[in-house]
């Protein structure tokens, strides 16, 4: 029998000794309780073992909830701007708190909510390094600074990506930052931001076409790795490897070679 408990601060899943005692022995009732252990720990969740109650206590690593706590919360960028995911601007509650009158939805299917008083733009873009957003950013830029009666939100699906690239070329924009400046300045208010490759890019053209110059230099993504194939004879000069097909084995490969073998004729000059 497994008992769950739900804490404020996590998930507390306790695992009696009793719950072993379809188990033949005692040494193997402790060995699984020692396994699972050393499973949870693998996956990142905390593990205390009370020896006296014979139960293995398990709590959500806080670490482990950070991300998503992150992407669900409403980050706020300056006293009247801010990012979220999908989840906060559907919050009427938290909208009204936030005095927010307007909510860029940087989206392609999440529903714009209709709030009394506040206005909602979609900018339809994915987040794939390929999709324009860099088409938008002077739009949205102008949106948020002209929208001096209330509150921005800015989001996308999870906060992460669209969105905060929106807010950067606003920051870059008005507030008279560079990328580098930006991308600290949002980072700090949400720690979880991780733009794609593609918006990088269009940001760091956004830049340039503002400051003339860049202040980020965003690193290459490394090569794919290519798979370890066996070790060549030592031969000089340019040197060609085959892989070997995956479907034939060592074994079919032996006997192949020891059928040619055999079948071959040696002539003698």
């Amino acid at each position: 029998m497994i008992k769950s408990h739900s804490l404020i601060d996590g998930v507390c899943v306790c695992l009696l000794e009793s719950d072993f005692s379809s188990l033949k022995s005692h040494d193997l009732r402790k060995f699984s309780a020692v396994v699972l252990k050393l499973t949870l720990q693998v996956i990142g969740w905390k593990t205390d073992t009370h020896s006296h109650l014979g139960c293995v206590c398990v709590t959500q690593n806080s670490s482990q909830r950070t991300t998503g706590q992150q992407q669900m919360a409403l980050s706020q960028i300056t006293p009247t701007l801010f990012l979220s995911g999908a989840d906060a601007p559907l919050n009427a509650a938290l909208v009204s708190k936030k005095g927010i009158t307007l909510i860029v939805n940087a989206t392609l299917s999440h529903a714009c909510p209709a709030y009394p008083g506040v206005e909602c733009l979609r900018v339809p873009v994915s987040d794939l390094p390929s999709a324009h957003l860099g088409d938008y950013f002077d739009w949205v830029a102008k949106r948020i600074h002209g929208n001096c009666g209330g509150g921005t939100l800015v989001h996308c699906a999870a906060g992460m990506s669209r969105s905060p690239a929106l807010v950067m070329a606003y920051l870059m924009r008005y507030r008279g930052v560079t990328l580098q400046q930006a991308h600290h300045w949002v980072q700090e208010s949400r720690p979880c931001v991780r733009l794609n490759a593609g918006f990088w890019e269009q940001l760091l053209q956004y830049e340039k076409r503002l400051y003339g110059r860049n202040t980020v230099r965003v690193a290459p993504e490394p090569p794919p790795r290519t798979p370890q194939l066996a070790r060549p004879q030592q031969q000089r000069g340019p040197l060609t490897l085959v892989p070997r097909s995956p479907l034939m084995s060592r074994a079919q490969v032996t006997s192949s070679a020891s059928q040619s073998r055999r079948g071959s004729k040696t002539i003698k000059v």
